[in-house]
């Protein structure tokens, strides 16, 4: 061993320090690592899991909104069918009602008009009956006027 002292030029008592100075190393390596490192490293973990732990957090909560957003826009597209649905068949019933109510009407109006006709060519034949029954009358005034000449004089007397 005093020869391989010899090559690295130590001495026995160099041999002491350097065990000495390891096992002394060792030990404030250990005491340091538990008071200093170990709480230093912690601190660095909490970090890096707070900052990387917020990226997958932010990730996730932005999955999360792109899954709710694409809910969210299924359920209001399906309210607007539904409500284009409802609507459309709102429209087609009011349009089969206003049909009926048409119809209906014409019927009605058809029908009055039918009566009314009926009504003027009845009142129009008996206009007609009552214009020959006058011309009737004025033709026999005519021709008594005609055939008594001084009975139109004094029968015009009598009117005026």
């Amino acid at each position: 061993m005093e020869s391989i002292l010899k090559n690295f030029d130590l001495v026995p008592f160099d041999v002491v320090m350097i065990v000495v100075s390891a096992v002394l190393f060792v030990i404030l390596w250990k005491t340091l690592g538990q008071a200093l490192f170990a709480p230093y490293m912690s601190l660095l973990e909490a970090r890096e899991a707070a900052t990387v732990g917020a990226e997958d957090t932010a990730k996730s909560d932005l999955e999360r909104a792109e899954a709710l957003t694409a809910q969210y826009e299924e359920q209001l597209m399906a309210a607007r069918v539904a409500a284009m649905e409802k609507k459309l068949a709102a429209i087609n019933k009011a349009k089969a009602e206003a049909s009926g109510i048409v119809e209906k009407s014409e019927g009605a109006a058809q029908e009055l008009l039918r009566s009314v006709r009926w009504e003027m060519a009845k009142k129009l034949d008996e206009l007609r009956g009552q214009a020959f029954g006058d011309t009737d009358k004025l033709a026999d005034m005519i021709v008594e006027r005609v055939k008594n000449p001084a009975a139109r004089i004094s029968d015009s007397s009598k009117r005026s």
